[in-house]
């Protein structure tokens, strides 16, 4: 955005950088996450068992004894395309409705009740 900014209108670096109300210094940042560790292990585990999604290789990391956030392990398992899709529930078919039938007659139908046993 900064870089932008200065070749459509060229000011200093700083000036850029207070319009846009951020630091100098994340205009240069690089970062130094390394994640090969994590990728080959998710990777392996993934080789080993294919069903199993996100939490339960997390818990077999956590298991191995290597300490991660969940949220960082989760993010490289997204990048690396290991995401499962969920299972979802499978829809039953409409119900028709009918409407009730109401008898012509007195007797058509008969009904019984359960309710009262007396002798």
């Amino acid at each position: 955005m900064v870089d932008q900014l200065r070749i459509e209108y060229p000011q200093s670096v700083s000036k850029a950088c207070r319009i846009l109300k951020m630091s100098r210094s994340t205009l240069h940042y690089k970062s130094i996450k390394d994640d090969n560790f994590f990728i080959t292990a998710l990777g392996s585990l993934a080789e080993k068992h294919p069903r199993e999604g996100f939490w339960k290789s997390y818990g077999r990391l956590r298991n191995k004894g290597v300490v991660v956030n969940h949220k960082k392990l989760y993010r490289i398992y997204k990048s690396i395309g290991l995401a499962m899709r969920r299972k979802y529930k499978k829809r039953l078919p409409k119900r028709e409705k009918k409407p009730l039938v109401t008898p012509s007659k007195f007797t058509q139908s008969w009904s019984i009740d359960f309710t009262s046993d007396v002798m």
